[in-house]
């Protein structure tokens, strides 16, 4: 049966249990139930009620697949599911942060085109220091670490103010098994120097927005004469089940 074919006929959302009918049989989802003060909208008889079962049973027994099949998830589920398995699929596409790039696919398939497609990236370890310079007008700097995982130096330039930096992390947020902890501090300069420490924020997209409530403020001072910031990066991966 054809999902689309059960959606109520005053509203665009697909029908999903719970699901209620009238003594006439008109039904409605729990959600037009209470826009309609439950009153039926063809007959004006009560309804949110009594439940419809068969027809619940009908979309429960329809079995779909994830929209991000293409991109290496295998799960099926029931029709009344798919929202709920896919706002925390680990399989969700990640789009390149490049302008002029239009590729989409899953966390790892990003990586692997960033790295192979685009040349400007630095590859790091957790947990050890290491340099980055980028210019005051660069948008961002992408950081590679070594498991897979695809990073963004976001670097919001400022006018007279100076430039925001902090740190983005490219995967679907339902990963929550781990998290990124980052520090950044910039190179000294006339014996002043500034840091941050901060939680990285996960990101399926970037699109010239910058999303972080946390940032580093360099101002315009600390750029060197090329206009170039250069600032020491550490990315430390904390798994929860360590935090007790």
């Amino acid at each position: 049966m054809d999902p689309d074919i059960l959606d109520c006929s005053i509203c665009y959302e697909p029908l999903r249990p719970p699901i209620f009918q009238c003594q006439s049989g008109h039904v409605a989802c729990s959600s037009c139930c209470s826009k309609l003060l439950n009153k039926c909208h063809l007959c004006s008889q009560s309804i949110g009620y009594n439940r419809c079962l068969i027809l619940e049973k009908i979309i429960e027994s329809i079995k779909i697949t994830c929209s991000y099949a293409k991109y290496g998830c295998r799960k099926a589920m029931s029709y009344a599911d798919k929202d709920a398995h896919e706002e925390t699929c680990i399989y969700a596409p990640c789009s390149c942060p490049v302008p002029t790039c239009s590729f989409c696919g899953s966390r790892e398939m990003l990586s692997a085109h960033f790295i192979n497609t685009h040349t400007f990236c630095e590859t790091f370890s957790y947990n050890q220091i290491f340099k980055v310079e980028i210019h005051k007008t660069d948008p961002f700097r992408a950081l590679y670490a070594k498991d897979g995982h695809l990073f963004l130096l976001l670097n919001d330039s400022v006018a007279n103010v100076g430039n925001a930096l902090s740190v983005a992390c490219f995967r679907p947020r339902s990963l929550k098994q781990e998290f990124f902890l980052y520090e950044l501090t910039t190179d000294k300069h006339s014996s002043s120097s500034l840091q941050l420490k901060s939680s990285i924020t996960d990101i399926t997209e970037w699109k010239g927005v910058y999303p972080m409530k946390v940032f580093l403020l360099v101002p315009p001072d600390l750029c060197n004469p090329a206009g170039k910031i250069i600032v020491n990066v550490c990315i430390r991966k904390i798994n929860r089940a360590s935090i007790k």
